[in-house]
């Protein structure tokens, strides 16, 4: 284990303790994740806030408590739960908000966002 770890060549790579830290994008997506929480923004200018860090359980999944606004319904941020699953470098998740689920949401680490027109009839 020791040579292994010397020499940076193992194989299978252990699990993260947290969703690294950094600019995921996805479609209708971008999410910045930091050692403290995350902030994401979505299409049509919703936006969603998670106040602690995303650590993972041993396969790789978090769920976490967080806001989500759709800004385009009146009421400002609503209570929400984030749930997703990281394998290496790509990142699913969901959010439940208000008896309803949104997404699911697939990420990059590293890539754009790109989102679609927001169509508001």
């Amino acid at each position: 284990m020791l040579l292994c770890v010397a020499l940076s060549g193992c194989s299978s790579s252990p699990t993260p303790v947290e969703v690294p830290a950094g600019d995921w994008g996805g479609r209708n997506v971008d999410l910045v994740v930091t050692d403290t929480g995350a902030s994401a923004q979505f299409k049509c200018g919703a936006s969603g806030v998670i106040a602690v860090p995303l650590r993972l359980d041993s396969s790789g999944a978090f769920t976490v408590a967080g806001t989500y606004d759709p800004k385009l319904v009146l009421g400002g941020p609503r209570p929400a739960t984030y749930t997703g699953q990281l394998s290496g470098l790509q990142l699913v998740f969901t959010i439940q908000v208000e008896g309803s689920t949104i997404g699911p949401f697939a990420l990059v680490k590293g890539w754009a966002a790109s989102f679609d027109v927001c169509n508001l009839s």
